[in-house]
């Protein structure tokens, strides 16, 4: 199976493969769950890139999407998160939990 989760208000190039509205992630995470051998992959993967969510991938019990304020996981001893690998807890479990908004700073250089 297959989890995506954030907490980004949008992705790149208009892709959003979530029930939920773009503007719902600041209210906590979105996540979409693809079961293990989905029903129709590839079409809803061509679907959901676009942007698209059929109604027939809405009541497939292959594919949930919500919103949430924490995502705990049990499972594989380690988490690919960011492209990076962490180690789980001793239990095989994580937790994903909404934070505070974060700001980020633009410097620029000032001549005198």
């Amino acid at each position: 199976s297959l989890m995506l989760f954030t907490a980004l208000r949008r992705f790149p190039h208009g892709v959003w493969p979530f029930w939920q509205r773009s503007d719902s992630a600041e209210q906590g995470v979105v996540y979409l769950d693809v079961a293990a051998h989905p029903e129709r992959l590839t079409t809803a993967v061509f679907n959901l890139l676009r942007n698209r969510i059929p109604s027939w991938i809405r009541q497939s019990p292959s594919y949930n999407s919500g919103l949430a304020d924490k995502i705990s996981l049990r499972g594989e001893p380690l988490l690919v998160l960011d492209g990076e690998i962490l180690q789980t807890s001793p239990e095989g479990g994580f937790e994903i939990e909404a934070g505070p908004e974060v700001s980020f700073l633009q410097f620029s250089k000032k001549d005198d």
